[in-house]
């Protein structure tokens, strides 16, 4: 993209159009435009994996495998936080990426399996998800490129919305929309209903171990519905998150539900793992039920802390909308000891 004077006159027209909408600030609703949807964010991106491949730190966290009936998961530590996903249909020796944004560990992690790439499944459009999928698509120029069209995802080869189902191999992803974080994000769930075994949600930056994404786009009720999708999914789905956020996290969870016992016993466990720089993934949606604080906006000790009004009805829709919108907003600014 050339900057003329049309351009930025075009930028700031839309980012401050959505800065009305959804009530950001002027200047952030700029920047942020100019992140998410210019090669401005792309050439940060670069940039970071410049200075990540220069250092050649250690990961920053120790994975495993996960393996099921014909199915394998591995997670990939990529950047300072981010986890990529590389999941193995062994029936036909074929891989498919969840957000690759670090191309050079990816294919460390492909060449390590010796599989075929068939697919890669982008969440959402932040360079820190997206970002690999150029240079992928030049090196395996055959594969399919999923996501929503409604975030700025480069190099896409199939566009997908809620309610979607995608078969790739011998496994299906169903595609939920979830809109909140950005416009256009998806999680996907990686259905084994019919192999009697737990389905997986890979969830990007919509849902962390007891978090959610910051709401950079959209506002506190459009989360609330995105999150409430998750509680239709059985308490045994594997939640598979794009980022290790886990101990400041639950820090701030203990912050807002002081009395709540779950909290406590997984923060101990999640500190022994990171102690050891060990993975927390995955978690469930029936413990992320327990304690994680977006998806508990009816719990009356939250709306206390918060200094709510107190309600008669702490299910009500629009209470439950603003406590999220106000977790969000305590968790941006929370710093855990």
């Amino acid at each position: 993209m050339t900057f003329t004077l049309d351009t930025v006159h075009a930028i700031v027209v839309v980012a401050l159009a959505s800065a009305k909408r959804f009530g950001y600030d002027p200047m952030f609703a700029v920047l942020y435009y100019l992140y998410a949807r210019t090669f401005v964010g792309r050439w940060l991106h670069l940039n970071r994996l410049s200075a990540a491949t220069k250092a050649q730190k250690g990961s920053h966290s120790k994975v495993k495998l996960h393996r099921y009936s014909g199915v394998t998961i591995k997670p990939i530590a990529i950047l300072d936080d981010n986890y990529a996903y590389l999941i193995i249909d062994h029936n036909l020796k074929l891989g498919i990426l969840v957000d690759p944004s670090e191309p050079r560990l990816v294919q460390e992690a492909l060449k390590a399996e010796d599989i075929n790439l068939a697919a890669i499944l982008i969440t959402h459009g932040h360079w820190d998800h997206s970002g690999g999928n150029t240079i992928l698509h030049k090196l395996y120029p055959d594969i399919a490129i999923y996501g929503n069209s409604e975030d700025n995802v480069p190099n896409l080869t199939h566009f997908v919305k809620d309610g979607d189902s995608i078969k790739i191999g011998t496994l299906v992803f169903d595609v939920i929309g979830t809109p909140g974080h950005t416009l256009g994000h998806v999680m996907y769930t990686l259905n084994r209903k019919e192999q009697g075994e737990p389905s997986s949600v890979f969830s990007g930056d919509h849902l962390f171990l007891a978090g959610c994404g910051r709401i950079f786009e959209g506002n506190g009720a459009m989360m609330l519905k995105s999150l409430d999708r998750l509680l239709e999914l059985d308490d045994k789905t594997l939640v598979w998150p794009g980022h290790e956020y886990a101990t400041s996290n639950l820090k701030f969870a203990i912050a807002v539900e002081p009395s709540n016992k779950a909290i406590i016993e997984k923060l101990t466990w999640a500190d022994s793992l990171r102690n050891n720089c060990e993975s927390t993934c995955p978690s469930t949606i029936g413990e992320e039920k327990s304690y994680n604080p977006f998806l508990r906006s009816h719990i009356p000790e939250i709306s206390k802390t918060l200094g709510c009004p107190e309600q008669t009805d702490y299910h009500n829709q629009n209470h439950r909308a603003e406590v999220v919108s106000l977790l969000r907003s305590k968790k941006n600014s929370f710093k855990a000891k």
